[in-house]
């Protein structure tokens, strides 16, 4: 894409945050702040710190300015007389066109920033505030999605008691019901695999349930699917409908992908166009692997109808679970922002997008979707109050 000299857009990069999953929000965003074309945009870094406020500079563009925390201009957002952008205590302000969220998990991910912008009327890129408070719950997706008559594994729910604790065993052997051990346990509303456990017995539930409850108030339960493979696929809208992404296999000899194989294994496999880097590039996949053409048709269908009902808006990833001996498939999870953009797996599509261009293509998408109203919103049939003049 040529872009003439002085018409770069300033675009936001949102990032950090108050999540277990900050971390990983900060590498990528490092990688999108690497990625952005400067042709066509000009950065400005806006980092969300543990405390819920907001620091923009060029430190952020250093990992190492993140220990202990990044210095910088401290700031709001708002909607002012030069349209959207951050106002810091110098009473400086940072004008940009639109915000591309890279953050992952609680309250950044879930919908609560999402409705922040959205009530002030600041384009962003990924899910609106309703689905990606829906995406963020397990639980809630697959019911959301269990009317589509998309396979899905039994679950259970169980939930920290009113006052805290955990339920009692009787109360957990009633909650988890027919469901067969070994069994997954994973935090509802968390993403990259944190707090997830295998567990064989009751017993095992017990005694990993309390760390797990620290970090959320709901635990999903599912059985373990044996022959596992996983696949993994992201969906986005073009002019002519919905695409499907190359289709990825995480590689793993271990019994569950958890944080570690994620993100902190030495890599290796095919990743797509882009060298090896950190965050989610660091996870050893094929991408592309051979598949019988019914599987792989049925993994682009349903990703593509789970990406219609959830509103069709950014590039997220939709996770599989494959029983290969059974031939069984079931939809596991949707991440509506996930590790590193997938950007690995749009570059090895039939129709390769380089990050760069993916970037864009979200940004376009935000800024034509975005409405903006700060009129009066009450018909004149439903005033009850004069207006003046």
């Amino acid at each position: 894409m040529i872009v003439q000299a002085n018409t770069q857009r300033p675009i936001a990069v949102l990032f950090g945050g108050q999540s277990p999953e900050h971390d990983v929000s900060i590498v990528t965003a490092l990688q999108v702040m690497d990625a952005l074309d400067p042709r066509a945009f000009r950065l400005i870094p806006i980092y969300c710190d543990f405390d819920g406020g907001y620091v923009t500079g060029p430190a952020l563009r250093r990992r190492d300015n993140f220990r202990p925390k990044p210095t910088g201009k401290r700031g709001y957002f708002a909607w002012t007389d030069d349209g959207p952008g951050l106002v810091c205590d110098d009473k400086s302000t940072y004008h940009f066109d639109a915000v591309i969220m890279a953050y992952h998990g609680l309250y950044g991910e879930d919908g609560r920033e999402q409705a922040h912008l959205e009530r002030l009327g600041i384009p962003y890129t990924g899910f609106t505030s309703l689905y990606s408070a829906l995406a963020m719950r397990k639980d809630m997706t697959k019911e959301f999605l269990a009317s589509t008559g998309i396979r899905m594994l039994p679950h259970a729910v169980l939930e920290r008691p009113v006052g805290g604790g955990v339920q009692s065993r009787q109360q957990l052997q009633q909650t988890l019901g027919e469901l067969a051990f070994p069994l997954i346990l994973k935090p509802c509303s968390l993403g990259s695999s944190i707090g997830v456990a295998l567990v064989q017995n009751l017993a095992e539930v017990e005694a990993v349930l309390p760390s797990i409850l620290a970090k959320d108030n709901r635990v999903l339960a599912e059985p373990q699917v044996q022959n596992l493979i996983e696949y993994n696929i992201a969906v986005r809208m073009t002019a002519n409908g919905p695409i499907t992404s190359a289709i990825e296999q995480p590689k793993t000899d271990a019994d569950l992908l958890d944080f570690k194989e994620k993100y902190l294994s030495a890599g290796g496999g095919k990743k797509g166009l882009s060298p090896p880097s950190e965050g989610m590039l660091s996870l050893t996949r094929d991408i592309n692997p051979a598949l019988p053409p019914d599987l792989e048709a049925q993994i682009r269908s349903i990703a593509t109808l789970a990406f219609e009902r959830l509103g069709q808006r950014g590039a997220p990833r939709f996770d599989f679970l494959y029983d290969s001996e059974a031939g069984d498939l079931y939809f596991n999870e949707v991440n509506p922002i996930p590790g590193s953009f997938g950007h690995f797996l749009w570059e090895a599509a039939s129709q390769p997008l380089l990050f760069p261009d993916l970037l864009a293509a979200l940004v376009h998408e935000a800024l034509g979707d975005t409405l903006r109203n700060f009129g009066d919103p009450v018909p004149n049939d439903a005033r009850l109050l004069a207006r003046s003049g």
